[in-house]
């Protein structure tokens, strides 16, 4: 229960700091006028929508960690369907608008974590918290933060830049702004399955390296690569084939300068997406590996090219150059979690013994 005392503390701190400064915040990011309510309304409402989020990913976590990977991706299936249908009713039937919106992702992390912990619960027994499990842990307190702060960083570096990125763009007008995020949508239905790619190595590397199996975890890499490149193939062809099918699903026909600008990002990104995936995977193996410390400087690389993209490529090239911040970003962080991979790999096979 430490650590559920620790993220409930953790969530309202943040809950209250951002809608506190939600103003500020989109001011500095050069927001729109003519989005500059419906996007404050938005930050606020899914704000208060985070320990929602909190739950999901607490239940989720646990369920992972008892080896049952697969009850957390069938809730996220599960949260992902309700997330649709909520945000169809909330904005086309109840004309709830932006707040409808985070209303809906709100209602379905909700639901999916009340029915992972009744899973949970139910099938391990031993899970269910006694009435010494209720007390804080101060020794737990500070493992926790040892081990949580860099990931923390990391998260909370990787997403300043994005913020960079966003005001760049912010500076280019509403169609810029809408267009860059239906791609950002779209290359996020591509992420999730790096992201799951990371997760599945990073467990399977905890395992071989507790084992001492060194050999299984170069081969488990080279797998786990071989399916992102697969992956990031079969996206490039539905995205050359079914483009307007995809970007219908978040921008009307009639948007032209939305639809451009969403292609545009595409465009640039696309070849590129090979090297965000061995980013994301390798970022995670060399967390399972032990080192914490890479991944943050590699978040610090990011956001260094994201800013001085931001501020020097979108005044050269405009539009484009903004947008070409990203593959910047992800080459620089790829480099160093590379670089860090081979060095530990390396030292293992050295200290293995004979």
């Amino acid at each position: 229960m430490t650590s559920v005392y620790m993220g409930i503390v953790v969530v309202a701190v943040l809950t209250l700091i951002m809608v506190l400064i939600s103003g500020s915040f989109l001011t500095l990011m050069n927001t729109p006028d003519d989005l500059f309510e419906i996007a404050r309304v938005y930050m606020v409402a899914s704000c208060l929508g985070l320990p929602a989020m909190m739950a999901y990913s607490v239940f989720s976590g646990i369920s992972r960690g008892l080896g049952d990977s697969k009850i957390p991706l069938y809730f996220l299936i599960l949260t992902s369907i309700m997330n649709v249908g909520f945000d169809y009713i909330a904005i086309a039937f109840l004309n709830l608008g932006v707040v409808g919106a985070s209303v809906a992702t709100t209602l379905g992390n909700l639901i999916s974590s009340i029915l992972c912990a009744i899973y949970i619960f139910k099938k391990y027994e031993f899970v269910k918290p006694k009435r010494r499990d209720w007390k804080i842990s101060w020794p737990y307190v500070a493992r926790y933060i040892k081990l949580a702060l860099p990931m923390a960083l990391e998260s909370s570096v990787t997403s300043v830049g994005s913020v960079f990125l966003q005001s760049a763009v912010n500076g280019f007008g509403a169609d810029a702004v809408a267009g860059f995020s239906a791609a950002s949508k779209i290359e996020n239905i591509l992420t999730v399955s790096f992201i799951s790619l990371a997760a599945a190595i990073s467990t399977y590397i905890a395992q071989n390296l507790g084992a001492k199996k060194f050999d299984r975890i170069v081969a488990g890499v080279r797998v786990n690569i071989v399916i992102g490149m697969g992956i990031c193939l079969i996206f490039g062809v539905l995205m050359v084939v079914f483009w307007n099918q995809a970007i219908g699903l978040f921008v009307g026909d009639d948007e032209m300068g939305v639809v451009g600008a969403a292609r545009q990002y595409i465009n640039i990104a696309i070849a590129s997406y090979p090297v965000l995936c061995l980013l994301i995977t390798f970022r995670s193996i060399i967390q399972a590996l032990g080192n914490t410390i890479c991944p943050i400087f590699a978040g610090i690389s990011e956001i260094f090219m994201r800013s001085v993209g931001a501020g020097v490529l979108s005044l050269l090239l405009g539009y484009v150059g903004a947008c070409s911040t990203s593959i910047l970003a992800w080459y620089s962080g790829f480099l160093i979690v590379m670089t860090s991979y081979v060095f530990t790999i390396n030292k293992l096979e050295k200290a293995k013994p004979c």
